[in-house]
């Protein structure tokens, strides 16, 4: 199934500043790491802290203030970085980084490239996780294991989907572009319902489910 990241945002500076992220579901990385191999996960660096990527496929990487990306394998991932981060690209790949590249270091060593979208600055709303900024006392382990047992289909869809759940009706369905900006907001319906989408632009959407961590992703073609 084709599943790579896109980030889906308007041209204008000022609709990329602030992003509502991160959510339920991302990994937090709070101490200087090394991921061998990942396939369409989304991560939490937290500040000052440094990530050496291996091989990563259509992943996403939510980078606080001077923090450190470096990916030696990559296929269509995407960054946002804060003030005073490093993105190092040593692989083959395009890697699509938001950010004001004034405060941002972007390093390009192979074949590869970086391809900016500049915002004015890149700001995050905690309000997913607990309202704050990534620590050991934010919100992401408080949630990590409440399940959610969701079916989406069809995936990728032209403009609608049928979402089988075991939620009470009435709970709040939200989706989120790959910026982090939320695009809808409906109520649940009876597992077994479709849902109208047909407004979203072409890109991969995460859908988060109120008081539920599981993110999941929707590629609406």
């Amino acid at each position: 199934m084709f599943f790579s990241f896109l980030l889906c945002a308007s041209s204008a500076v000022s609709q990329c500043s602030t992003m509502i992220f991160p959510a339920p579901g991302m990994t937090k990385i709070m101490a200087n790491t090394t991921i061998a191999s990942s396939d369409g996960e989304a991560f939490w660096v937290c500040g000052g802290v440094t990530v050496t990527v291996t091989s990563s496929d259509g992943c996403l990487f939510a980078m606080e203030e001077n923090a450190t990306l470096i990916i030696n394998g990559s296929d269509d991932d995407a960054v946002l970085a804060k003030a005073g981060c490093s993105v190092i690209n040593n692989s083959d790949a395009t890697i699509l980084v938001s950010c004001n590249p004034a405060t941002v270091t972007l390093t390009n060593t192979s074949s590869g490239s970086i391809e900016t979208l500049s915002c004015a600055m890149i700001t995050f709303d905690y309000s997913l996780v607990g309202g704050q900024p990534c620590s050991s006392s934010s919100g992401l382990e408080d949630v990590s294991n409440q399940a959610l047992e969701t079916l989406i289909f069809p995936n990728p869809t032209d403009g609608d989907f049928t979402l089988i759940h075991n939620h009470a009706p009435g709970k709040s369905l939200q989706i989120f572009n790959s910026m982090g900006s939320r695009v809808a907001a409906m109520s649940i319906k009876p597992s077994g319902s479709r849902y109208d989408i047909k407004d979203l632009s072409p890109c991969i959407y995460s859908i988060v489910v109120e008081g539920h961590a599981e993110v999941k992703r929707i590629v609406v073609r």
